[in-house]
């Protein structure tokens, strides 16, 4: 998960780091145990979420506890059935299925690690967590339409070989299109990804030294790379 921008200060995401160390085992009555022991552990223990992750986990229980306070509720445990009645709440009020999931994640991540038992993992919540993807649903994903070969011509046709940009973007569009890349993984590419070969191009022609393969097929003739 990315960076979570909270607009947290300094001494706020100390305070953060040192409640997220709350529910962590007392070792103190450890006599065999010493500071630096406590230290790592207590490291660890803080480590095993990322800090954007702490930092939506705090901020989605804060609408949770704020929720119970307002109807007099206890959040901490937190009843199964008011944790129905919330879900129901905010689905109502439009909040996305895929969101209340997350909201679930952080509601049982804070109940484990102060040792209660998780009102997520109950049936009633379970049925009703059902229903709702049931009567809300998710948001469809639309099929990216991918570019055509006539398409990608006329995106090349507007680019110059000779300035550096240009260069760099052509041979980023035909190396995404050659090998089917994401585009996580055409921004993660790095110098140390490229193997030279004798003829410039694995891909093509061992006489011609022309695009074999994808790019050949349809026509182009310039190589990414």
């Amino acid at each position: 998960m990315g960076r979570y921008v909270s607009g947290m200060s300094h001494a706020q995401e100390t305070n953060q780091s040192l409640s997220d160390q709350s529910g962590l085992a007392d070792l103190s009555g450890l006599s065999g145990l010493t500071e630096a022991d406590a230290q790592r552990v207590a490291a660890a223990f803080v480590a095993a979420r990322a800090p954007s992750t702490r930092a939506l986990y705090a901020r989605l229980w804060g609408v949770w506890e704020r929720w119970c306070t307002a109807r007099g509720l206890v959040s901490l445990p937190g009843d199964p059935g008011a944790l129905c009645a919330y879900l129901a709440e905010r689905a109502a009020g439009g909040t996305a299925v895929v969101s209340l999931d997350v909201c679930c994640s952080a509601i049982r991540h804070t109940h484990r690690i102060h040792g209660h038992p998780d009102p997520v993992a109950h049936e009633s919540v379970r049925q009703v967590r059902a229903g709702l993807r049931r009567t809300y649903g998710t948001a469809p994903r639309r099929q990216a339409r991918p570019l055509t070969v006539a398409e990608l011509h006329q995106i090349l046709a507007r680019l110059d070989p000779d300035r550096p940009g240009d260069a760099r973007d052509a041979a980023i569009i035909l190396l995404g299109y050659a090998g089917a890349l994401r585009r996580s993984e055409l921004a993660a590419l790095a110098l140390a990804d490229i193997e030279h070969h004798p003829t410039g191009n694995p891909a093509g022609n061992q006489t011609t030294g022309k695009p074999a393969g994808l790019l050949n097929r349809h026509g182009f003739d310039a190589a990414p790379v």
